[in-house]
């Protein structure tokens, strides 16, 4: 018998490069499995396409957004129905911000709204950059470039959940439980109304 497709939740974290994303994601996979609430979800982690490329140094095919944003695409797309949770530090809207091209712009706006409609549980989250020593390993733009993303992420997306700089992740933990069991429930979700830290007093100041 085939078992019931599941709504998955898919928790994105935005933030610039180097702005502690994979740390974050990290944090909070760990903080799902130690919830008391969530010892019975599968959840998954889906990283950057692109820094394999860096780390492979095949930095040339960055060029072609489309084909970076389709590939990122279908690794999250696999576990569509398939666990409760993904984690990613590369949603697909990220792309956007990684190009200039206009033509690549409009294709990765597309890829993502057609994601959206087959998943349509997106919970954004914005990773205040942490203060320490930029890292430029795995990376091809500067701390200044990195931070000009930030900024440009900041402005365009809809963000649900600020995690800021130097806090631990559970707050976040209890939104994502909250989120699921309402999911579980079958009952309407307005991301905006789930308590967490999104406030415009708490917007960081780009």
């Amino acid at each position: 018998m085939n078992q019931a497709m599941k709504q998955t939740l898919y928790i994105n974290l935005f933030g610039g490069p180097g702005s502690g994303k994979t740390t974050t994601l990290h944090d909070l996979i760990s903080a799902i499995k130690r919830h008391p609430n969530l010892q019975d979800t599968i959840t998954r982690d889906v990283q950057e396409y692109a820094t394999m490329l860096i780390l492979k140094n095949q930095t040339n095919m960055l060029k072609n957004q489309t084909l970076v944003t389709g590939k990122q695409r279908d690794m999250l797309a696999e576990w569509n129905g398939l666990v409760d949770i993904v984690v990613t530090d590369s949603p697909i809207a990220l792309g956007y911000f990684y190009t200039n091209d206009i033509y690549h712009k409009f294709r990765v706006v597309q890829m993502d709204e057609q994601f959206r409609r087959n998943a349509p549980y997106c919970f954004n989250v914005f990773k205040e950059r942490e203060l320490n020593e930029f890292s430029k390993v795995g990376r091809v733009t500067d701390e200044e470039q990195s931070k000009s993303v930030d900024a440009e992420i900041w402005n365009t997306v809809p963000i649900h959940f600020v995690q800021q700089r130097g806090e631990d992740v559970k707050e976040l933990c209890e939104c994502v439980a909250t989120l699921v069991q309402m999911i579980k429930d079958g009952e309407s979700i307005s991301l905006r109304n789930i308590n967490g830290n999104f406030s415009s007093s708490m917007k960081p100041k780009y």
